[in-house]
């Protein structure tokens, strides 16, 4: 009977994950300059039509207006559990709850609506609160089952993002341990017997912040000339990125879990803080975004888990005014509330070449999408990826199904960052 479950499961990982690595973006929402949301979902229609492929949202909440918003537009969105709410549904006695929950958050919108995900809590460990914490796993059971009764879980995968802090260690990679397995465990045991992805949020940033020098620096940047190699497997390392996921791939491993997925819920780089912050300038910023991008659509996977897809949300679609904690984390967007381009990326080229054709009830919208000239900061590494070098070099890299589209359409700190 092994092999059938075993089965079963491959065919689930293929289905949440895909076939290939593909990109998505956090839609936060504490500003109180932000666009209206048919406005963004406008805007992430088009990205979702571009070149550079961005079909996948991420959220964190279940604002009715967001979602209805996202409706018939293509993009594939995570929905986000409250914490309040998690406690609800995390209740053991019953998953009425949990039903509850799925009838008024999910139900409502789903096909109109590709939901194909929720997020239960955001970094919960973070908060130290052993009786939160002892919610997660019941809560994604329960919304599972749920789920299963309503007749979506074959679309909708349940998971809850963590950090790297939830590791001793990350280097050696290989090295890897979770600091609680016998947290670890029940929640490996959930996703893999379901077929579901863990959710990391990575940011190489913080691990640069840490120890700020000159290889770290390029080293989280995607620049390392000289790289990494992990000394027990001899595996080389030429990104910050790729070691940290490995590094998670390598926890779950000793555990005795070998066979789940990872999905970046989280990564980027702050534009913009506090004087006393080191590495945070536009140049950086620009370059980590621009760099991961090339390194998800390569489809290399990590030295680990070659050829692994990795589904990627970068951190943030907008600068959020009244997010708290130092100036930084209020500076994590691609774009300023009024769509103003915080810097040029291969994202925004792509969605502009979109725009550009699109009816003249966008035209506003374009004409405030126009690129911002590349930055020149000291603060930076020696090499640098422009959008256009990064066009030509994708055409030769990502797989055969985006380039007919290109050929068709001729084209663990004290503050988190998340709600």
């Amino acid at each position: 009977m092994a092999a059938p479950l075993f089965l079963a499961t491959a065919l689930l990982v293929t289905s949440f994950t895909g076939a290939y690595s593909s990109l998505g973006i956090n839609y936060g929402t504490l500003g109180d300059n932000l666009p209206p949301a048919a406005e963004v979902a406008s805007f992430l229609k088009a990205a979702a039509k571009g070149p550079i492929v961005l079909s996948k949202v991420k959220l964190f909440n279940t604002d009715p207006n967001i979602i209805l918003a996202f409706a018939n537009t293509g993009v594939d969105i995570i929905i986000g559990m409250s914490t309040a709410d998690l406690i609800e549904v995390g209740n053991r006695a019953s998953i009425s709850a949990a039903t509850q929950w799925v009838e008024y958050n999910v139900a409502p919108y789903v096909p109109a609506t590709s939901i194909v995900g929720v997020a239960v809590g955001n970094e919960v460990v973070l908060t130290h609160d052993k009786a939160l914490i002892a919610h997660v796993v019941p809560a994604m059971q329960n919304l599972h089952l749920a789920l299963n009764s309503l007749n979506l879980s074959t679309s909708i995968c349940v998971s809850s993002p963590f950090t790297l802090g939830i590791l001793h260690s990350s280097v050696p990679p290989s090295s890897a341990t979770f600091k609680k397995p016998s947290l670890m465990v029940p929640v490996l045991s959930f996703l893999a017997s379901n077929g579901f992805p863990f959710m990391a949020n990575v940011y190489p940033f913080f691990a640069y912040a840490s120890d700020p020098n000159p290889f770290m620096l390029d080293y989280a940047l995607f620049n390392s000339s000289a790289g990494y190699t992990d000394p027990l497997t001899n595996l080389h390392y030429t990104n910050m990125f790729d070691a940290q996921l490995d590094a998670i791939y390598s926890a779950m491993a000793h555990l005795g879990f070998s066979n789940i997925s990872i999905m970046v819920t989280e990564t980027g780089w702050p534009s913009s803080g506090d004087p006393t912050q080191v590495g945070v300038n536009v140049n950086n910023a620009q370059m980590y975004i621009n760099n991961l991008i090339e390194h998800i659509y390569s489809n290399q996977g990590t030295p680990l888990r070659p050829k692994q897809p990795v589904d990627t949300y970068i951190f943030a679609l907008f600068n959020e005014d009244l997010k708290p904690g130092p100036t930084s984390e209020r500076n994590y967007g691609l774009f300023k509330p009024d769509f103003t381009p915080v810097y040029s990326t291969v994202l925004l080229d792509s969605a502009l070449s979109v725009n550009n054709k699109s009816s003249t009830s966008d035209a506003a919208l374009s004409s405030k999408m126009s690129p911002t000239p590349s930055p020149t900061v000291s603060e930076s590494p020696s090499t640098s990826l422009a959008s256009s070098q990064f066009v030509k070099a994708l055409v030769w890299n990502v797989p055969l199904l985006i380039v007919a589209t290109l050929i068709v359409q001729n084209t663990n700190l004290p503050y988190t960052l998340s709600q």
